[in-house]
């Protein structure tokens, strides 16, 4: 069995293959912080990261294919920094994509 690991490229982001990946590795069972940090949709969600992905120099995603099957069987991110991001204390995020109510309430 052999595989090929990947890097999203920071151009042209395409998260359309890898976040459904990273939705079944974190849905099954409940993550509460994937539902909110998924949002209101996986195609959103999809958006989302790829938006993010290709605004923030810090972020790195990889997938990894079964090259037998060339099936997307990982994917992982991060964000790398060159100097301590919280130095001056952590930054708020606010969960702008969930709507009002329900797990919003907890998120933000």
């Amino acid at each position: 069995m052999s595989f090929t690991l990947y890097e999203v490229s920071k151009d042209d982001p395409d998260f359309s293959a890898i976040a459904p990946v990273a939705d079944a590795g974190y849905i099954e069972p409940f993550n509460g912080m994937w539902e909110i940090w998924r949002g209101p949709s996986l195609e959103e969600c999809t958006t989302r990261l790829a938006l993010w992905h290709g605004h923030d120099p810090t972020s790195l995603w990889t997938y990894l294919t079964d090259n037998a099957t060339g099936d997307i069987i990982g994917v992982m991110g991060w964000n790398l920094h060159k100097e301590n991001p919280f130095a001056n204390g952590v930054p708020s995020l606010t969960a702008y994509w969930m709507e009002e109510g329900g797990l919003k309430n907890i998120s933000d």
